[in-house]
């Protein structure tokens, strides 16, 4: 498993993870690989990011490769990762959680969230301005399973109520956070891959 943080708001989409793949053998786990990039920028607008079954993960990242993904609307990389992660647990039950943000094909910025509560069915998260006019952001997170300090953590690294008046505070705050996990978690190392897309 691994960390994944995500946010999204009205005007950029930020995604962090860290890079240690594990197996599990015999209920023991092991570090495979400590450069395992699990958050990739798809294009110039679309980022995307993967927890859980690595040879699912990198089923899937095979699949986008056959296309030429400069040209892929976030809607259609969506629904190709879907359709892929759909096909994959028809033939083999796993355990995948798929973050996709960034640009829509109105130039809006959106996330999604595709995993196994959902059957891969992907969730849209839209960031609107509340009452106040001020922003609000949506932010999507997955954390190793049977981490039981998310709340605790998001709160100790304010990632829980955004009080950050730049993205790089905010880009600075997420990498603290998943080298913090990297300290309570075997699963996460502190090697940090972030994509931020704006403008």
């Amino acid at each position: 498993m691994s960390v994944v943080l995500s946010f999204c708001g009205p005007d950029f989409f930020i995604i962090a993870g860290d890079n240690r793949k594990t197996k599990i053998s015999n209920g023991v786990s092991s570090v495979v690989d400590e450069n395992c990039q699990k958050v990739l920028r798809l294009n110039q607008k679309v980022a995307v990011g993967f927890t859980g079954d690595a040879n699912a993960a990198e089923a899937v990242q095979a699949e986008l490769k056959m296309y030429n993904l400069e040209n892929l609307t976030m809607e259609r990389i969506v629904r190709i990762v879907s359709n892929k992660v759909k096909k994959i647990d028809s033939t083999q039950s796993v355990r995948l959680n798929i973050i996709i943000g960034g640009k829509n094909k109105s130039n809006y910025y959106r996330a999604f969230q595709i995993d196994s509560a959902t059957h891969y069915e992907p969730i849209e998260f839209i960031p609107s301005q509340n009452g106040t006019g001020r922003a609000e952001y949506k932010s999507l997170h997955s954390f190793p399973y049977g981490y039981k300090e998310e709340n605790e953590t998001l709160k100790k690294f304010k990632l829980d109520s955004l009080g950050f008046s730049t993205t790089e505070e905010l880009a600075n705050a997420m990498k603290d956070c998943i080298k913090y996990i990297s300290t309570r978690d075997f699963s996460v190392n502190d090697k940090v891959t972030m994509v931020l897309i704006n403008g």
